[in-house]
């Protein structure tokens, strides 16, 4: 791969890591990686309800 398609790809997973802890307040953002690449985040978010 590219330099220049190197630093887009980190761009695009840098700006989904953004989008996705975007108003989240309790939870977890895992990454899955492969051969030193992102290839899957998943979120899980909580929510708190005070009783």
């Amino acid at each position: 791969m590219h330099g220049k398609q190197r630093h887009e790809k980190k761009t695009d997973t840098m700006e989904k890591l953004q989008e996705l802890l975007t108003g989240m307040r309790y939870g977890t953002l895992e990454l899955t990686v492969h051969d030193g690449r992102v290839v899957q985040i998943e979120r899980r978010e909580r929510v708190r309800i005070n009783a």
